[in-house]
């Protein structure tokens, strides 16, 4: 089949012989109809607390969170969820550059969430946990 695509009076005549998608696969896959390698991914969501705006602010807050299905290699994944708290509103993470990981790895146990606020901050932010 010949197409002729036409752009600022320039004629440019394209011939496509073999029709194909190059499909990048990221992660594992097992057999067809498998849905993968059969690892579902654990969510959780756990709060952090920078302190009380009447005793000051601060950068860090740490909170260790009880996981069984952890293992030494787990892939665990952070980040401030834009919800509601007791003490914040729901765009206030995001505006306060609120970022967290997961460290000290503890198989079978759990791990701990390590959230920064990179200006200080004060009072609970929700942080969403994914891993695998």
């Amino acid at each position: 089949m010949t197409d002729v695509i036409t752009i600022n009076e320039v004629i440019q005549i394209v011939k496509v012989e073999d029709k194909r998608i190059n499909v990048v696969t990221v992660g594992t896959q097992g057999p067809p109809g498998t849905g993968g390698s059969g690892s579902t991914p654990h969510t959780e969501q756990t709060t952090v607390d920078f302190g009380n705006a009447s005793g000051g602010e601060s950068d860090l807050a740490i909170v260790a969170v009880a996981a069984a299905w952890v293992t030494n290699g787990s892939v665990i994944l952070c980040n401030a969820a834009g919800v509601s708290t007791p003490d914040h509103d729901p765009e206030d993470a995001a505006l306060e550059g609120i970022t967290a990981i997961a460290a000290n790895l503890n198989e079978g146990v759990g791990f701990d969430v390590v959230a920064r606020a990179p200006q200080g901050s004060w009072g609970r932010f929700n942080i969403n946990i994914i891993g695998v």
